[in-house]
């Protein structure tokens, strides 16, 4: 028998109600589609940080070519002159949860946008409290702090998502990677598997009246992104912050 009209809008506002709860509990992220902030980085250049969207394919084929063959090598393990549409795909449409994505841009003065770095986290699939990061700024804004400003904010945004540590990849046949494991031993999980070497980092949480930022410059993680940055640390970036062959 189906149900009266006045008994199917009871049903509904129940359910409407139970949502409602539900999404009260959840809490607010800063980091999500409406997030803007304004930053200046040394030099006085102004660059706006927010979340990467899917109709930024092309500002994300732009930076490419805007990125030097060293620069290149250096992020995806070996010359890259362009993306598939499937590539594009998976780094543009992403979920802001498992696969998180901030870009900083540049504006015109007619309003067009320049893109000039992008910092993504990709969650494990079978450990949901991890994830992979990489950051990636054209060479004409690299050393002018903005991967510091970015980390920071990956950081933050991961902690909000339960992310609780970053890993990368190493390969042990670098001979830097022997100096990073007696760096990094006795605060960070390393775990070795033939010559890959993957380094765990716990991700700072201030202590109490503490800044995020000053916790973060006491991490191990912040040392050794600008170990990565400066060329130091040789990272191996996994195929989640790229894109899956």
């Amino acid at each position: 028998m189906p149900a009266s009209p006045e008994t199917a809008r009871v049903g509904l506002t129940r359910s409407m109600n139970r949502r409602t709860v539900v999404n009260s509990l959840q809490p607010k992220l800063r980091f999500d589609e409406t997030y803007c902030e304004t930053m200046e980085i040394e030099g006085g250049q102004e660059v706006v940080l927010r979340l990467v969207r899917p109709s930024d394919k092309g500002l994300l084929l732009e930076g490419l070519g805007r990125l030097s063959p060293q620069s290149r090598r250096f992020r995806f393990m070996g010359a890259r002159n362009s993306f598939t549409q499937e590539e594009l795909d998976y780094l543009c449409d992403v979920d802001g949860l498992d696969h998180f994505a901030m870009g900083a841009v540049v504006k015109g003065e007619d309003g067009s946008e320049e893109g000039v770095a992008i910092a993504r986290f990709v969650r494990s699939k079978d450990r949901p409290e991890a994830a992979e990061p990489a950051v990636t700024i054209i060479d004409d804004y690299q050393s002018k702090g903005l991967g510091k400003i970015l980390l920071k904010r990956l950081v933050a945004a991961a902690r909000e998502r339960g992310i609780r540590v970053f890993h990368s990849e190493f390969l042990r046949s670098n001979f830097k990677v022997a100096q990073l494991l007696d760096d990094y031993a006795e605060s960070s999980v390393i775990l070795e598997e033939g010559d890959v070497v993957t380094v765990e980092f716990p991700l700072p949480k201030p202590r109490l009246g503490e800044r995020l930022s000053d916790a973060l410059h006491r991490s191990e993680i912040y040392r050794a992104f600008v170990d990565i940055a400066r060329g130091a640390l040789p990272v191996r970036f996994g195929r989640s912050v790229n894109a899956p062959k």
